[in-house]
């Protein structure tokens, strides 16, 4: 009974390890995000649809070599498909965040860079749940 309770707390450690490490390269790419954001939208004269979703791409290459290398820490895996996967991934919390923006300006009445901050928190939720359990979740099984 002890190493039933054992291997269930060992798998929940390494579950909260890994969501500290992906919240820590979440804070980065957010604010790598939220710069850019800012620099196209403000400096540049960038729609803010268009200068969020710059900003979301710059920060999407590195959010793949961080959490593959530092949190899942996936090996002998086809990186192409791994990548494929996570850009899959991410398209689809971009969406999220484009139309939680979207809703945040035009609904809401709120200042883009308020919508922003507000739509971060919900890409950010899928993002996690799709490379915890689709994109690392196979290649971590196969390690």
């Amino acid at each position: 009974m002890n190493r039933l309770f054992d291997k269930i707390y060992a798998r929940h450690q390494e579950t909260g390890v890994q969501f500290i490490k992906f919240a820590l390269i979440g804070v980065l790419n957010t604010s790598i995000h939220y710069l850019v954001f800012l620099a196209l939208y403000r400096l540049a004269g960038v729609h803010y649809l268009v200068s969020s979703a710059i900003g979301y791409c710059v920060g999407l290459l590195n959010s793949f070599l961080l959490n593959k290398k530092w949190t899942f820490k996936t090996v002998n895996v086809r990186t192409d498909f791994e990548f494929f996967k996570f850009v899959v991934v991410n398209m689809v919390s971009l969406l999220i965040n484009m139309v939680t923006l979207q809703a945040a300006v035009t609904l809401m009445h709120l200042t883009p860079e308020i919508g922003q901050l507000i739509a971060v928190v919900f890409h950010t939720c899928a993002n996690f749940l799709g490379s915890k359990y689709w994109t690392f979740y196979t290649a971590k099984k196969s390690a």
